[in-house]
């Protein structure tokens, strides 16, 4: 599966926004953007591809099993971490495992440490403890170059029974020798561990766990040898609490570099922490049994949290959620069945997708199977394997194999090995071969790559041809339609249940008309006065959100422009109901580029006395309100207006095409990003038009479609075409695309409805109106 192809699922969940805008509750065209795409359209059950996107795109449809092996007596032993070592380590390229024994060692449980070569296979093994129950949890790898020398570092706690558990580390050297061990506080534990070494001071050894008594967060920075802590603190939650994740989070994202931490309190709780154990943020997530067990940290600076949560069934989902690098929520999103499913290790990828561990459990099924389920950086589910046999099993710990494309998971079993609970692990290798135009599966231990059937979808419009994604070619055919009653320039088009209005425009008009849409040939019939604004305006901002028709701002009159916001229902027959007065703009504003997302929308651009780079946005709620008060968000980098291009939301960002920049016409492409909570992130330059113009955008079956609109020579015919998803594609340039049949100033206006792109009033001739079929 290529990137293009991963463009086009992330594509799926994004809003088209065009002049005015059609009202994505509604729209059955278009699906309204709720979670960040980072993750939006997550399959949530099973190998099921994601909602939305045809099967013949082909997700890859599994994984290979390659080498497994099981390890164990006649009681429980398991596993609960795993690491891989490279080829610069003492003992050579592989695998190591930490656990808990029972049926090795002193007697009772001991904590277990394991070797595995570049094969999968057991070299060595060792047993820690000393009668007392151990409890092996987390494992680091410890570098030649630290004090000590290298080798590992197994945390847990030690018990004897009946006095409390301890925290403790065993560090070892590269045959398991126990070199030195640390003992924490007493009724505490160490859950996990981690290797650090800081761009700034001096690497260490960190373990995270929790204390007894009323539960906290506790971490300890240790010397690489174990010999003594150079500090630990503990932190509180809302309840009692104990990290389960721990991951070194570098400088990214405007925030120092420090650590992760991931468990829980009275919800699912996350953390960071600077390198001197200073708390920069937490965050707890309500949630019915809702448990964090590992966190991977991202280059921007935030994290993935992964673990498990009651779903709407009662049932465990596995839980994943994204936080920005301030601690807020990015993306919340639960995957799993009627049974319990849950997330137990997470490892990034070097494409930026992710792969997790855990568990599942088929409908009426008390046995549960491993679960490994891989995801794209879009949060798409890629391919999603499940191993067992007649028993439970469960998969605890993941770690990079020795290629790419491998991973081992390790856990423990019940239906292999010598019985009880035994310690397990597998190599897993993902068959995606990175062609859409296969479908790549496995076959008696091997990956297979089949083509798939000529003209299969792949890409930005793209179609398969003997195995290999081509450029499907792009027609549009343009025709014109019943003309509005009366010219109009400057004014807002929108479209709901399934008709278009056209919303006041120039010269100071105060009608609305609307028209009906003929499903099969796209065609605006029965032009009509539908309405009548409460001032005459030109050059408004007009959206539809929840079946309720917005308009903001404009030119009431030579000098009077509007601050008002105002709504009116919107009648399944076209008509429209009377307007009601919302929360008004703080100052007034015309020519701003409407973008809707969700229940948000955003003003971009636009003028008073002079032309501004102001970016509004407000909350959209129930029965055609909005919310109490307009909030700034990042400002464009230039006054935009005079013809503002069109704002689009599309994968995440809002995009701004060739805005006009102090009334000349401009090329630039910019894009923002949408934070959870409404605010934009810096405006990025994202390329540019092949020419300078003022002009409208419309988002369409994955693109972005330019028609007409004016430069600084005159009106223009041209239609220009490009892929957009996180990246902006080449664009079709001028004379490529039929043009359009006459000239269109950039007072006319475009909007998108199912297949076709319409180009409404403006021009010479300010009543035509017309509509380009893309197939």
């Amino acid at each position: 599966m290529n990137d293009m192809q991963r463009i086009a699922f992330a594509l799926a969940v994004a809003v088209q926004v065009a002049g005015c805008l059609p009202d994505p509750g509604k729209y059955d065209g278009i699906l309204a953007a709720g979670a960040d795409s980072a993750l939006a359209g997550a399959d949530a059950s099973g190998d099921n591809a994601p909602a939305g996107i045809d099967a013949a795109q082909h997700i890859t449809p599994t994984a290979c099993l390659g080498a497994s092996a099981t390890e164990g007596g006649g009681k429980a032993d398991t596993v609960h971490a795993a690491r891989r070592t490279d080829a610069a380590f003492a003992d050579g390229p592989g695998w190591v495992l930490a656990g808990t024994t029972w049926s090795k060692g002193a007697g009772k449980n001991d904590a277990w440490l394991a070797r595995l070569d570049d094969a999968g296979k057991l070299t060595w093994q060792i047993a820690l403890g000393t009668g007392n129950f151990e409890e092996g949890l987390g494992l680091a790898v410890v570098p030649a170059t630290a004090a000590g020398g290298a080798g590992y570092a197994i945390s847990g706690h030690t018990d004897c029974f009946g006095c409390g558990a301890t925290a403790q580390v065993w560090r070892t050297d590269t045959a398991g020798k126990v070199l030195k061990t640390w003992s924490g506080p007493s009724k505490s534990s160490r859950q996990v561990a981690q290797w650090v070494e800081p761009t700034i001071g001096s690497a260490g050894l960190v373990v995270a766990g929790c204390t007894g008594g009323v539960q906290k967060f506790a971490v300890d920075w240790l010397t690489a040898d174990a010999a003594s802590a150079t500090w630990s603190k503990t932190y509180s939650g809302d309840g009692e609490s104990c990290v389960r994740g721990l991951a070194y989070a570098p400088a990214a994202g405007g925030t120092q570099e420090g650590l992760f931490l991931a468990g829980y309190s009275a919800g699912g709780r996350v953390a960071r922490l600077g390198l001197d154990g200073t708390l920069l943020w937490n965050l707890e997530i309500p949630g019915a049994k809702a448990i964090f067990r590992d966190v991977l940290p991202l280059a921007d600076g935030g994290a993935l949290a992964v673990g498990q949560v009651t779903g709407s069934d009662g049932s465990l989902d596995l839980w994943t959620v994204r936080v920005d690098a301030g601690g807020k929520v990015v993306a919340d999103t639960k995957t799993g069945g009627s049974g319990d499913d849950l997330g137990t290790a997470i490892l990034g990828r070097g494409d930026g997708g992710w792969t997790v561990a855990g568990r599942t459990q088929l409908p009426g099924e008390d046995a549960s199977d491993g679960w490994v389920v891989a995801y794209d950086a879009a949060g798409i589910k890629l391919w999603s394997h499940t191993v067992g046999g007649a028993d439970s099993e469960e998969l605890t710990a993941i770690a990079p194999g020795s290629t790419a494309a491998e991973v081992l998971v390790a856990g423990h079993t019940k239906s292999k090995g010598a019985g009880d609970w035994d310690a397990w692990w597998l190599q897993l290798q993902t068959c995606d071969d990175g062609n859409a135009c296969t479908l790549d599966t496995c076959a008696g231990g091997s990956c297979l790559h089949q083509p798939v059937a000529d003209g299969t979808p792949c890409g930005a419009l793209g179609q398969c041809k003997t195995g290999a994604c081509a450029p499907k070619p792009l027609q549009i055919t343009w025709q014109e339609g019943e003309n509005l009653p009366a010219g109009r320039e400057a004014h807002a088009v929108c479209i709901a249940d399934g008709h278009m209005y056209v919303v006041g425009g120039g010269p100071y008009l105060d009608t609305v008309v609307s028209a009906a849409l003929d499903p099969q040939t796209g065609e605006p019939k029965g032009w009509a006065t539908t309405a009548k604004l409460k001032t005459p305006l030109e050059m408004p901002a007009a959206w539809v959100a929840g079946g309720f028709l917005y308009v903001a701002g404009g030119i009431q009159g030579s000098t009077n422009d509007a601050s008002a916001v105002r709504s009116t229902a919107v009648g399944k027959d076209g008509l429209l109901g009377g307007w009601g007065d919302q929360t008004a703009m703080p100052s007034a504003l015309y020519a701003m580029a409407p973008a809707l997302v969700g229940d948000r929308v955003y003003l971009v651009g636009g003028g008073a006395s002079v032309w501004t780079g102001t970016v509004r946005y407000n909350s959209v709620g129930a029965g055609g309100t909005v919310g109490s008060q307009w909030k700034n968000a990042t400002a464009l980098p230039q006054p935009a207006g005079g013809g503002v291009g069109s704002a689009l939301a599309i994968a995440g960002r809002i995009w701004l095409f060739g805005p006009a920049e102090g009334g000349s016409a401009g090329k630039q492409v910019r894009a923002a990003q949408m934070d959870a909570d409404g605010s934009l992130g810096p405006w990025q330059p994202m390329g540019t038009l092949p020419a300078a113009r003022r002009s409208r955008a419309v988002y369409l079956k994955g693109r972005v479609w330019i028609a007409g609109g004016s430069n600084d020579a005159g009106d223009l015919d041209s239609v220009l075409t490009a892929a957009v998803g996180v990246q902006l594609g080449p664009w079709d340039p001028d004379g490529k695309m039929p043009a359009l049949p006459g000239l269109a100033s950039f007072a006319a206006q475009t909007i998108g409805w199912k297949d076709w792109v319409y180009v409404v009033g403006g021009g010479a001739d300010k009543t035509r109106v017309w509509r380009g079929k893309v197939q």
